[in-house]
């Protein structure tokens, strides 16, 4: 039967037809949003920064805090590039809640101009479609990349993109000789043009990082990858910044894919502080205070014996989108992360920083290795939503004060354990250590190692068989259980079956 144009059947007839053509744009658009040629909502709301370079020249020619290993052996470049823009700062009407669940507001702008340093793969062929970005930690007054000295071998094995961000004040144009604009000088000086308006506009510099990163306009500082994925992570005090970024920011940005918070406290950063420079309100961060728990964006936290200490009280259950991995027998800084990061701050700082302790410094590997594998667990969580495995939590007394339930032997009971502290010729802890003025109270972070006794050593393992057969099992169980990889459990094993332990 026809209708003219006047009739019902018409108009029912063209509201169908209207109706199907939104619905087929629908699908379109939706389509597109997931192909990546249209950005998400949420992240189109961050601004894109101006991005520059990379930049090159300079009083020293090379970048603060760049590689002391050359990077081309293992296929990789390091670029810095100039980040400028304006940034948001944000407050809350309502005091922030100890469970993360936190409603922020803009309040007020600033220009600021940074940097990054980028570690990528020269061949594209190489990445893995995963870029960690790490927020460079400033407790010493200066940029450090504390986790890729963790991790920088196991990421380029693995073929992960690299990009350390300047967010903090102190690191940009702090008062110490090291800070980026002081490190450099006279007319050569590649910071010269730097400035950053205070921490409390530290979380949009970042997210605006993560946008020029993920949707770049201009400038591509992963010029020839295709990101599929962005990391946040971050370690100790940069850590703390990373809380209330992923309380306050993240669930309106929604820029990064997952987070790596290493070695965090049972507090978080503040979301808006004062000086420098002056800031008129302060919004401060409870303590303690949790992982929101209604945001789909998953979290993997690692932590050290010395981190529980002050993190017990924020402790919060493994959920879908959160685990917590704490470490038996690691310290929050140890031999390891103070030798890696030697010729770094060495090209950069002139010297490295070390400390002399009262005791010897925790000497164990257990930090590193399940760094490494928690870096990867988060991508592949991320990537196929497989989530880690739970882990078992270091035993403690709540006290106060809080202490850790040790071993007859002097080892902590729970917690992740690696075959060095499952089946262990020292005692490795992330307590107790101590020194002399001016560096010695750093060495509270650096834990302590006790060497057995040959004679404990023998009545433990009287054959070389007793000490390498549970030795290579609790390896297999570290390994399939995803806290160790794969390079890792085969170095492991085989330093066992050549070692003299129970040998007669």
């Amino acid at each position: 039967m026809l209708h003219d144009e006047g009739s019902p059947g018409a108009v029912d007839q063209d509201r169908g037809s209207t109706a199907a053509l939104i619905a087929r744009l629908l699908v379109v658009l939706l389509g597109l949003v997931l192909l990546g040629a249209l950005p998400d909502p949420a992240i189109a709301a961050t601004p894109n920064p101006v991005v520059v370079g990379p930049v090159t020249g300079g009083t020293h020619g090379f970048p603060y805090m760049s590689s002391a290993v050359d990077l081309g052996e293992f296929g990789y470049v390091e670029e810095e590039y100039r980040v400028s823009g304006s940034a948001t700062a944000y407050t809350s009407a309502a005091p922030l809640s100890a469970d993360g669940a936190w409603t922020v507001t803009p309040d007020g702008s600033a220009p600021y101009a940074t940097r990054i340093l980028v570690r990528k793969p020269i061949d594209p062929r190489r990445f893995n479609g995963t870029v960690i970005v790490e927020w460079l930690n400033v407790t010493a007054g200066n940029d450090f990349t504390g986790d890729w000295f963790h991790t920088r071998y196991s990421l380029m094995r693995r073929g992960f993109a690299y990009v350390g961000v300047s967010a903090q004040y102190v690191g940009v144009q702090g008062s110490g000789p090291n800070s980026l604009v002081n490190w450099e000088s006279g007319p050569e000086d590649r910071y010269a043009s730097l400035s950053h308006p205070g921490d409390s506009f530290s979380y949009d510099i970042y997210s605006q990082v993560g946008q020029a990163l993920r949707n770049p306009v201009g400038v591509d500082a992963l010029a020839g990858l295709d990101v599929e994925r962005l990391l946040a992570e971050g370690l100790s005090q940069s850590a703390s910044r990373l809380v209330t970024y992923y309380n306050a920011v993240q669930p309106s940005a929604g820029l990064f894919d997952g987070f790596l918070v290493h070695s965090r406290s049972g507090g978080a950063a503040a979301l808006r502080q004062g000086p420098p420079p002056a800031q008129a309100t302060i919004v401060a961060a409870p303590n303690p205070v949790r992982f929101r728990t209604d945001q789909p964006t998953p979290v993997l936290l690692v932590q050290t014996e010395t981190d529980v200490i002050g993190y017990f009280g924020a402790r919060q259950a493994d959920s879908s989108t959160f685990r917590d991995w704490e470490i038996a027998g690691a310290a929050h800084a140890d031999n390891f992360w103070q030798t890696e990061q030697a010729a770094d701050s060495t090209k950069s700082n002139g010297s490295a920083f070390t400390i002399q302790c009262n005791l010897p410094i925790n000497e164990g590997l257990t930090h590193h290795w399940v760094m490494e594998a928690a870096q990867v667990a988060l991508d592949e969580w991320v990537a196929s939503d497989a989530a880690p495995t739970s882990a078992p939590r270091l035993q403690a007394l709540a006290g106060p004060p809080v202490t850790l339930v040790r071993d007859s032997l002097g080892n902590v009971l729970g917690g992740i354990r690696l075959p060095d502290i499952q089946v262990p010729l020292m005692a490795l802890s992330g307590t107790g250590n101590s020194g002399p003025p001016p560096l010695g109270g750093f060495c509270g972070l650096y834990g302590t190692t006790t060497p057995f006794s040959p004679a404990t050593i023998a009545s433990l393992y009287p054959s070389h068989g007793a000490y390498v057969s549970p030795y290579v099992r609790a390896a297999r169980d570290a390994l399939q259980s995803g806290f160790l990889l794969p390079e890792a459990w085969r170095q492991l094993v085989a330093a066992a079956a050549q070692s003299d332990v129970g040998r007669r």
